[in-house]
């Protein structure tokens, strides 16, 4: 299962770092370590990535893969944890989340539901790819 939590989406230079750092990143963006999972509750994990950027914007994800046997009990897990949009935010008649849920090459991606998200300047989100674990 490949979960990619963002905050601060901005898609520009990325820098990759080893999970060793992950917290140390985490608490460079405010909110992060309230809906980052920890690594050492989550299942057991086949590989684990995550990737740090401070360009224009800060963004933060990690993007873990499970094994066959343990794909469903992580996807069903994660999902139980965290509380996500039903619809698209609206804000003095303009969308500033335009969706709630989206889908990008095989991954279902869901914006996590948080009051003290600045959105559209900073959300959260989780994906999942049924093809890729």
């Amino acid at each position: 299962m490949a979960i990619l939590t963002f905050t601060l989406v901005a898609f520009s230079r990325r820098l990759y770092t080893d999970l060793i750092e992950c917290l140390d990143y985490t608490n460079l963006i405010e909110e992060v370590d309230s809906f980052m999972p920890n690594l050492e509750n989550l299942p057991v994990y086949e590989t684990a990535e995550i990737y740090y950027q401070d360009n224009y914007s800060q963004f933060i994800y990690l993007v873990i893969s499970f094994t066959d046997v343990m794909y469903n009990v992580s996807k069903e897990l994660i999902l139980q944890v965290y509380s996500f949009l039903n619809e698209p935010v609206l804000e003095n008649d303009y969308y500033i989340m335009p969706e709630a849920k989206f889908e990008y090459e095989s991954y279902i991606i869901k914006i996590i539901e948080r009051e003290t998200f600045d959105y559209p300047e900073q959300f959260g989100i989780i994906g999942y790819s049924d093809d890729k674990q």
